[in-house]
């Protein structure tokens, strides 16, 4: 999660308090909000605003090794899922 810029979003909504404890993470996904973390890599930001894009273009071209509860969007993007023991220590 270091090099995600995002937070933690719910079926009801995104959650507007910056840090989630994990105990708050594990309750969401008990009363089934589905919460998950959505974020974009930092440095795809800073090469935008840089106006670099062909490390753009590289870093999105890369083949993104992921597990059973992260899957990135393509475009730099990522999703977690959270709850039944996933959970995340710093959602800012």
């Amino acid at each position: 999660m270091d090099g995600l810029i995002g937070g933690i979003v719910t079926r009801a909504g995104p959650i507007l308090n910056a840090r989630v404890a994990p105990a708050d993470q594990e309750a969401l996904a008990r009363i089934d909000l589905r919460p998950v973390f959505v974020g974009v890599e930092r440095d795809l930001i800073r090469a935008a605003i840089d106006a670099e894009p062909q490390v753009v273009r590289d870093r999105l071209a890369r083949t993104v090794i992921t597990d059973t509860f992260t899957r990135p969007d393509r475009a730099g993007g990522w999703i977690v899922s959270l709850g039944e023991e996933r959970r995340i220590r710093d959602a800012t």
